[in-house]
Parts: C-alpha cells; structure tokens; sequence
C-alpha cells in the first residue's frame, strides 16, 4: 500500500518530477528473510544500503522495519 501512495505523490507533488525514490527502509540476507517468512528472527541485523531520505523529504513518507510488515499481517 505504500509504494501506491508513494507513487500518487510523486506524481501529483509539483517540482519533483524526473526524481528516483527508494520506498524501502532496510535490507537483510534472503536465508533471514526466509526466516521471519517463518515466524523466526534473523540470524543477522539488517544493513542500510540504499538511503530512502528522498522519500521521506519530498513524499513525506514513513517507513515501517521490514520485520514489523511481515510479523503484523
């Protein structure tokens, strides 16, 4: 749901045309998302690889941590 709310905004926000957003918070390796898939905790933390604060700024947007959307269906 978020990525269709971000997308509305970047499309109807003037002056941000032509910008690229990352809608994501936080990566983790496949094996630990494999795990919280399962209802488990990972076996790693996860790792910030792309900066997301693009979509924050202009989109005013707020992200959840991946384990808090697949753990709270």
């Amino acid at each position: 749901m978020i990525q269709i709310k971000a997308i509305f905004k970047a499309a109807t926000t003037n002056g941000i045309h032509g910008k690229d957003y990352l809608l994501a918070t936080e990566s983790y390796k496949i094996s630990d998302m494999n795990l919280m898939l399962n209802q488990q905790e990972p076996e790693e933390k996860s790792v910030i690889i792309y900066k997301n604060d693009l979509a924050k700024k202009d989109l005013n947007m707020n992200f959840k941590p991946v384990k808090e959307c697949l753990f709270n269906f």
